[in-house]
């Protein structure tokens, strides 16, 4: 395995380019080395891995140690896309959310998740406890998996139910739970309105989640200017 790693590890380096490096620095604070290499080549590296039979791929991403940026993209990607069983990848997401330190890993790999959406219930409360975990990237994760996959009917009343208990004192926990809120007023104004009106999130978090939902497209005028008034 130690050979596959380098073998990454070579890859990566070969496609960094160091105009986009200074750029994805600039985007993302992140204590990993960044490289500067390309989403695509990234995914396209991670689905390379994916690729190969399960017992291997287990293997890379329960011992892998990123040592860059887009090592720890690809390792994660990595488990999005491979065939593996519930269970191996739940374990292998936890570990991943658990080794990130930004907010662009974090994300790119929840938006890879589409297994998730299509068996709900079966990732139902491994979702909420990474919502609730104390590492502020894994939350993150959560919270950004509950926007993505869990704001339907059948979903978005203990999503919100949950989401106000979240302890939000990390920025990038708040951001989570402001876009959440934000996503799920565009979808169910009646529903999600009352988070605010009764002033269930923090202060911080709030008015986060109002700046939110007065920047998107898919609210109404009325609605922001009711949301302006709501700023505390």
């Amino acid at each position: 395995m130690r050979e596959l790693e380098i073998k990454i590890k070579q890859f990566l380096e070969e496609k960094a380019e160091e105009e986009y490096r200074l750029f994805s620095a600039k985007l993302t604070p992140t204590d990993y080395r960044i490289l500067g290499v390309r989403m695509p080549w990234q995914k396209y590296l991670a689905k390379e891995i994916a690729s190969r039979d399960a017992e291997e791929v287990n293997e890379y991403v329960a011992t892998a140690r990123p040592t860059s940026f887009e090592e720890l993209n690809v390792c994660g990607l990595a488990v999005a896309y491979a065939r593996l069983r519930d269970d191996e990848r739940m374990t292998h997401l936890e570990r991943y959310f658990g080794l990130i330190d930004n907010w662009a890993s974090c994300d790119s790999i929840v938006c890879a998740c589409k297994f998730v959406g299509k068996k709900p219930d079966t990732y139902r409360d491994f979702v909420s406890r990474l919502a609730f975990d104390d590492r502020p990237f894994v939350a993150r994760a959560g919270i950004v998996l509950m926007m993505t996959y869990y704001l339907d009917d059948n979903y978005i009343n203990g999503v919100l139910g949950e989401v106000i208990g979240i302890d939000a004192k990390h920025y990038y926990v708040s951001m989570a739970i402001a876009w959440l809120v934000a996503t799920a007023l565009a979808k169910e104004w009646n529903k999600t309105i009352t988070i605010l009106e009764k002033k269930l999130l923090d202060q911080d978090t709030h008015n986060r989640a109002i700046s939110k939902a007065r920047e998107s497209y898919r609210i109404e005028t009325w609605q922001k200017e009711y949301l302006k008034g709501l700023k505390v």
